[in-house]
């Protein structure tokens, strides 16, 4: 089993809530698992092509003013695994 931390959708800089680390930005963290018998579970999606391409129909203005998304079709998890090399489709478990 081999499991690929991805960046699925980088969004606006943020500060913590307590003294410490310095801002940064905040991104869709997801994983991608390959397993030996069910090929690869991508575990939560991020953002996608549609959401890059849509952002105020598919995520909603307010969230885009709010969340300031980068919207790089790149990030997105299918570029992602393309890039990896993965040929099949990757089963996705993701929360709603």
């Amino acid at each position: 089993m081999r499991i690929h931390h991805l960046n699925c959708g980088t969004v606006r800089t943020i500060e913590a809530t307590y003294d410490g680390p310095p801002p940064a930005p905040a991104v869709n963290h997801c994983l991608l698992v390959e397993t030996d018998h069910d090929g690869l579970v991508l575990v939560e999606t991020g953002l996608g092509l549609g959401n890059v391409q849509d952002p105020d129909g598919t995520l909603g203005t307010d969230w885009v003013v709010l969340a300031q998304p980068v919207l790089d079709g790149e990030e997105t998890a299918v570029r992602q695994v393309a890039r990896l090399g993965g040929t099949r489709h990757p089963t996705c478990a993701t929360s709603s």
